[in-house]
C-alpha cells in the first residue's frame, strides 16, 4: 500500500521511467533504486491499473493505508496485552454459546465405559494346543485342511525330540480358559490372550500365563466357558480312579494364583476334567483295556476341597487315562490307540457295573499292540484332530471309522512313522463344511449310515 501510495505522488515521474524502460525488469530495477522500493512494491505498482489513477482511487488507497495502520496499531497492541487476550477470547465463547449452544447431549459421569482390549478381538474359533512340557498356543481351525481316515497327515507344531502334543481341543477367541493341573489347582485366562502362533511354531511355555505353576506341575486339563451356571457341575477323575462332582459356579471366581480344585491323595494326580448336567452316565477307561460305567448319580455333590469318592478300582500296573460322560445309552463310544487305531461302539455294549468296580474290557491292548489313548462319546458328523507325539496331525471324519464291538481293535486312523505313537485326540463340529465334504464325495456318503 505505501508503494502505491509513493507511485501516485510522483506518478507523472513514474510513468515517464516506466515508459523508457525496455521491459518489465528494467522498469521494476529503475523504480527499485529511484525510490527506495522493495520488490513486491515496484511489482505492485506495475501492476496498477489505470481506474486506479483516478481521484477516487486515489483516496481510497490513502484512506485504506489508514486503516491499515490503525488496524496493526491495535493488533500489536492486544499481543502486549494479556487481558485484552483472555477479554477478546471470554467474548468470542460468550457469542459461540449464543449462536450454537443447546443442551448436553452426553453424560458425564465419574466411571465412563472403559473399552477393553477384548472388545477389538474378533471371535473365531482357535484350536488350542499343549506340550508335555508345556509349550501352548493357539491357531485358526481353517488351518488344518481335511484329509481322509488313513492319510499321512499335516505337521501341527514344531517339536523337539522330548517335546510332544499331549492336549489340544477348540474354543472361541472370548471364551474364559479353565486351566486344571495335575496337582488339583486351577487357573483361569481368557482365550485371545494365549499366545497366538503358526501352524509350524511350537508356542510359548505355559509357565508364562500360570506363573504359580509347581516345576513338576503340568496342565491335564483345560476347558473353554463363557459363563458359570448354576446347574452345571465339573466332573474330576484321577489317574488312581478317584471321581468327584463339584458345581461349576464355585470356580467363577478364581484368583490370579489359582484356587485348590481337587485334594488329592499321596501319589495321584488329576488326569481330566469336564462339565456335566447331573444325568449323565460315566465311563472310566484305563490304559490296560478297561472300562467302567456308572451313572454321574452316584458321585454325591462335594464342595472344592473334597478328594472324592472311588470311580473306578484298576489293576495292578494300571491306570485311568480317559473320562466320558453320555445321556443316551445309544451313543457312541470313539476309543483310540495308541498304535494308531480306533473304533466306535455303542454305550449300551458297556455292561453297567458300579461305582469303584474294576469294569468291563474295552479293547484287546495286547492284539491292538498299543494302550487306550483316550475314549470320547462322538456324533458321525463330527470330525477328528489326532495327534501324535512327532506332532503330526490328521483330520478325518468320525462317520468314516467303523462301528466295531466292545472289545475289538478297530481300524486305522493314521499311519504312524517309526517310533511315533498317537498321544491326543480333539472333536471339531463343523456340519457346513461337512456338508460341503459330503456333497463332494457322494459315495462316501453311501457307504456310511446318517447321524
Amino acid at each position: 500500500m505505501e508503494g502505491l501510495i509513493t507511485a501516485v505522488d510522483h506518478l507523472d515521474d513514474v510513468i515517464r521511467l516506466i515508459r523508457r524502460a525496455r521491459d518489465a525488469d528494467e522498469a521494476q530495477a529503475g523504480l527499485m533504486n529511484r525510490y527506495l522500493l522493495s520488490e513486491n512494491q515496484a511489482k505492485a505498482i506495475l501492476a496498477m491499473t489505470l481506474r486506479q489513477l483516478t481521484g477516487l482511487e486515489i483516496e481510497k488507497l490513502r484512506q485504506e493505508k489508514t486503516d491499515l495502520n490503525h488496524r496493526i496499531e491495535n493488533l500489536e497492541s492486544i499481543l502486549a496485552s494479556r487481558e485484552r487476550v483472555l477479554d477478546i477470547l471470554k467474548a468470542e465463547f460468550r457469542e459461540i454459546k449464543e449462536k450454537f449452544g443447546d443442551d448436553r447431549r452426553t453424560t458425564v459421569e465419574l466411571q465412563a465405559y472403559d473399552m477393553q482390549i477384548e472388545d477389538l478381538i474378533p471371535e473365531e474359533d482357535n484350536v488350542v494346543t499343549i506340550t508335555n512340557t508345556g509349550y501352548i498356543k493357539r491357531l485358526p481351525v481353517s488351518v488344518y485342511r481335511k484329509q481322509r481316515r488313513g492319510g499321512k497327515g499335516v505337521t501341527g507344531m514344531d517339536t523337539k525330540d522330548e517335546d510332544y502334543v499331549v492336549d489340544l481341543f477348540v474354543a472361541s477367541t472370548h471364551d474364559f480358559i479353565l486351566f486344571f493341573s495335575s496337582k488339583g489347582k486351577v487357573f483361569k485366562r481368557k482365550a485371545f490372550k494365549l499366545p497366538a502362533a503358526g501352524r509350524y511354531a511350537r508356542g510359548k511355555p505355559v509357565v508364562n500365563l500360570l506363573e504359580r505353576l509347581d516345576p513338576d506341575e503340568k496342565v491335564e486339563a483345560m476347558i473353554p466357558t463363557r459363563d458359570f451356571p448354576q446347574d452345571r457341575f465339573l466332573v474330576f477323575v484321577t489317574k488312581r480312579g478317584r471321581i468327584k462332582r463339584t458345581g461349576f459356579a464355585e470356580f467363577q471366581n478364581i484368583r490370579e494364583s489359582g484356587i485348590r480344585a481337587i485334594r488329592l491323595n499321596e501319589g495321584d494326580e488329576l488326569i481330566d476334567v469336564q462339565i456335566a448336567g447331573g444325568n449323565e452316565e460315566v465311563i472310566l477307561a484305563s490304559a490296560g483295556g478297561y472300562a467302567n460305567r456308572f451313572p454321574i448319580d452316584d458321585v454325591r455333590p462335594m464342595g472344592r476341597p473334597a478328594a472324592g469318592v472311588a470311580g473306578m478300582r484298576v489293576r495292578t500296573g494300571d491306570e485311568v487315562v480317559s473320562m466320558a460322560l453320555s445321556t443316551n445309552p445309544e451313543a457312541e463310544l470313539l476309543t483310540v490307540l495308541s498304535s494308531g487305531y480306533g473304533k466306535r461302539t455303542t454305550t449300551s455294549e458297556y455292561r453297567k457295573t458300579r461305582r469303584g468296580s474294576k469294569g468291563v474290557r474295552t479293547t484287546s491292548a495286547k492284539y491292538a499292540k498299543g494302550r487306550v489313548i483316550a475314549v470320547k462319546v462322538v456324533q458321525p458328523e463330527e470330525h477328528l484332530l489326532v495327534t501324535t507325539k512327532a506332532g503330526v496331525v490328521i483330520r478325518c471324519a468320525v462317520a468314516d471309522i467303523s462301528v466295531k464291538g466292545r472289545a475289538a481293535r478297530g481300524v486305522r486312523l493314521q499311519r504312524l512313522g517309526e517310533g511315533d505313537e498317537v498321544v491326543a485326540v480333539a472333536r471339531v463340529i463343523e456340519e457346513e463344511e461337512q456338508d460341503r465334504a459330503l456333497n463332494a464325495e457322494p459315495s462316501a456318503k453311501s457307504e456310511k449310515p446318517s447321524g
